[in-house]
């Protein structure tokens, strides 16, 4: 049992690692093919000053909750099928 219990956090940690990476290599290929269109983007002034986001402002508590979901899910998911597994 206890040894489940340990594959399953370590299967939900390989999860939550192979999510942001995926996140990490996807953040940056779109930055590489971003081409923007510089004859068109100075038209107007307003609309670069209203649509320029550079990343993202989230609360700790949220980032903390959101890895240990996904840990969990993993752990469940792997849990689950190991379970299911067995019975077969």
């Amino acid at each position: 049992m206890r040894k489940s219990i340990v594959q399953s956090l370590l299967a939900g940690i390989i999860i939550a690692v192979v999510y942001y990476m995926v996140q990490v290599v996807r953040g940056m290929y779109l930055t590489k093919e971003y081409v923007p269109d510089l004859f068109n983007a100075y038209e107007s002034v307003d609309y670069l000053q209203q649509q320029t986001a550079i990343g993202t402002i989230s609360s700790p508590v949220w980032s903390v909750l959101e890895a240990s979901g996904l840990i969990l899910l993993g752990a469940a998911v792997f849990y689950i099928g190991k379970t299911l597994w067995r019975k077969r």
